[in-house]
């Protein structure tokens, strides 16, 4: 959790950018520790 008011602002902002940018893509991956999935093809939609 952000310590600020403007860190959690800016913390929201870069989220719904996110959002929607990858509402948009063709295909959206996430990458952690080494390992890839695409978001996009996981039966479980956000």
């Amino acid at each position: 959790v952000p310590a600020n008011a403007m860190s959690r602002v800016y913390r929201d902002l870069v989220g719904l950018a996110n959002q929607y940018i990858a509402k948009r893509a063709e295909k959206v991956y996430i990458s952690i520790a080494g390992i890839t999935v695409n978001l996009k093809e996981l039966e479980c939609k956000w």
